[in-house]
């Protein structure tokens, strides 16, 4: 196998690797998520704390089957005394920059029971940095960049297979580089999970509400780097064996002719 051939396979092998890590960073920091239940009105509960310095900032997102008030307080037992965000309806979101060192305290006071039922809130939040605001809304775009390279260098390669199959002849191009990109099954997988990945990323950016989105985020972004991973392992591996197959045939051949 040239060095060229070689080059294109390392290529493709670390772009696929670069889009799967960087669609698996997201960049949220102390996430906390999950729901909680009462039957108790009036009942109240603090789900997240979180420490913060003067300017950091958190993300919010709540949603409830019934009414209920969040806040966003220094004092979890007299809330109402040190609060710094209070919501009442059945959703809210948003973030918040701490105005001074101090450690802040996310509750929701439960304040209907819908009948014969309880009351149910799902929340989701996490502490916003610097690099987490530029995963969100960078992501898409390196995503994107490094799924062109990839999808560019694999079509690119299975046109010179095609060209040199034409003008050559089948048999003239052996090496493993060959085997991989003249079939197009081989990574086609490799393709649609890039596909399904930079639309996770774009879902996330363009500002939906990860809470009501989060299982069709978490589908996306799973089968992604599914397909992806394992489309370019086992389309690696199957082009291996059909180059070791072609290598015992041309060595067989040689043979017979001595």
């Amino acid at each position: 196998m040239g060095r060229m051939d070689i080059l294109s396979l390392l290529t493709i092998i670390v772009l696929g690797f670069a889009v799967y890590g960087v669609s698996a960073t997201s960049g949220h920091s102390d996430q906390k998520s999950g729901g909680m239940g009462t039957a108790s009105e009036a009942s109240r509960y603090a789900f997240a704390s979180y420490g913060l310095s003067q300017g950091e900032k958190i993300h919010y997102e709540w949603e409830s089957n019934s009414n209920v008030t969040f806040v966003i307080t220094t004092d979890p037992i007299h809330p109402q005394l040190a609060e710094f965000v209070n919501m009442t309806g059945l959703s809210g979101k948003g973030s918040f920059v701490s105005p001074a060192k101090a450690t802040y305290y996310l509750q929701v006071s439960f304040l209907e029971i819908p009948p014969n039922s309880e009351v149910s809130i799902s929340y989701l939040t996490y502490r916003m940095t610097g690099f987490s605001e530029l995963m969100v809304n960078g992501k898409p775009v390196v995503l994107s960049i490094l799924s062109m390279a990839l999808a560019g260098q694999l079509a690119w390669g299975w046109k010179k297979r095609r060209t040199r199959t034409e003008t050559e002849g089948r048999r003239e191009s052996s090496s493993f580089w060959d085997f991989f990109v003249a079939d197009y099954k081989n990574w086609i997988a490799v393709v649609i999970g890039c596909v399904l990945l930079v639309s996770d990323s774009i879902l996330i950016s363009i500002g939906t509400n990860e809470l009501d989105h989060s299982y069709l985020i978490d589908w996306l972004g799973y089968l992604g780097g599914g397909v992806l991973f394992w489309g370019l392992v086992l389309g690696l591996y199957l082009s291996y064996g059909n180059y070791l197959q072609d290598y015992k045939v041309r060595k067989s051949e040689a043979r017979s002719k001595l």
